[in-house]
């Protein structure tokens, strides 16, 4: 599975040999403190690199998936750029750091935490039903001055956690597993395993595995096998924000599809901080303009879910991959709850088949203040439509 994603990281760059010299087109867009990804052949060093040329030095780092990391300096649009990529001689301490607290891994920078992966199941409130119980998600978000952006097991929906994933109404082998809806006994996610997680110089990740389970057989079965790669990016300079990337990768565990009929939402869940109830307490902005009034079953690049906490606006935002299946893919944004969905059912009835995976990919971004429309397109942009690098030797 993991193949897959180095294959997509490497669709606008050929493999590095080390120490190599790069050439980086800006594309389309003019270009601020862009974040590249780089797939490296096998055999090259995980740590601390160093990106450098025509005055510029930054460093740079190479993951346990021989991918490089690396940001480079502001360029206009179509503007190239020549830089080396080369190990760093004297790497300074990693920036990002990670605790395990548990079946919880805990991913800090300068010791104050950044987000929190729930891998097995936790621990439930007092009062809740064990059929919500579950792992396989990110229970926490903290924007770059520590305030939570999201909620784990709220009282009106307990079975909405942070940022999650799951489906809701489905067709499997005759019955109608429901994943999302998990107090109704008729589907559950399991998380399977994670790899240890790598940090170091501004990134930090891990690889996850979950299964989806239809309650309604007996015995239980394995409907979907599902990945998650998770790439952090470290809060820096002088107007910081904690980007996310997720990539979820599904795969049938049997030999018959899982359809997924209409309804209005089911994929990629965020729930906001429980201070942000009530419809005049959080605040909706989407690519295309639409707030919360508006916004509920519309299509955009990214929308922004954010309120205040402590007294301070605060906030996330989700980014749609193009690439993504039904991209730009339909929202569910609840009127008087602050929950958000990327929800592709909305569009109509769909399958995942056997010996294909569904490949979905988003980005998440914290900050503090309030959304600022300009640079989630500058972001979405850096992201979906990315420089072009390409190796001179």
């Amino acid at each position: 599975m993991r193949s897959i994603l180095l294959l997509a990281l490497a669709l606008s760059a050929r493999a590095a040999e080390p120490g190599c010299e790069i050439i980086v087109d800006a594309g389309a867009h003019d270009r601020q403190g862009t974040t590249i990804q780089l797939a490296l052949p096998a055999g090259t060093a995980a740590g601390t690199w160093r990106l450098s040329g025509d005055g510029f030095s930054s460093a740079a780092q190479i993951d346990v998936h021989r991918v490089a990391h690396a940001t480079l300096p502001d360029m206009a649009a179509h503007q190239q750029r020549h830089f080396h990529l080369v190990p760093d001689a004297a790497p300074a301490p990693a920036v990002l750091t990670a605790r395990e607290l548990g079946d919880a891994l805990r991913v800090e920078q300068a010791g104050r935490e950044l987000c929190t992966y729930q891998g097995g199941p936790g621990e439930l409130p007092d009062g809740v039903d064990p059929a919500f119980r579950r792992g396989g998600y990110i229970a926490r978000l903290l924007t770059p001055s520590g305030a939570l952006v999201t909620d784990d097991y709220p009282p009106d929906h307990k079975h909405q956690h942070g940022v999650w994933f799951a489906w809701t109404k489905t067709s499997f082998d005759g019955r109608t597993p429901d994943f999302w809806n998990m107090g109704q006994h008729l589907g559950t996610i399991e998380a399977v395993s994670r790899d240890p997680v790598w940090f170091g110089a501004r990134w930090a990740g891990f690889h996850a595995s979950h299964r989806y389970r239809d309650l309604g057989a007996t015995p239980a079965v394995t409907v979907l096998d599902e990945t998650w790669d998770v790439t952090i990016e470290a809060p820096l300079g002088d107007h910081p924000v904690l980007v996310i990337d997720l990539v979820v990768i599904q795969r049938c565990a049997t030999d018959r599809p899982l359809v997924l009929t209409p309804y209005r939402y089911g994929g990629l869940g965020v729930r906001g901080n429980r201070a942000w109830d009530g419809k005049d307490s959080f605040i909706v902005l989407t690519s295309e303009g639409k707030t919360r009034a508006d916004a509920n079953e519309t299509r955009g690049r990214w929308c922004h879910l954010g309120g205040l906490v402590d007294g301070h606006l605060a906030g996330v935002a989700v980014l749609d991959h193009p690439e993504n299946y039904r991209s730009p893919q339909p929202m569910r944004i609840n009127p008087t709850e602050p929950f958000f969905c990327y929800a592709p059912s909305q569009l109509g009835a769909w399958s995942i088949v056997p010996a294909t995976p569904l490949v979905l990919r988003y980005r998440l971004v914290v900050g503090d203040g309030a959304a600022d429309a300009s640079d989630l397109n500058r972001r979405w942009n850096d992201w979906a439509e990315p420089p072009t690098v390409s190796v001179v030797h």
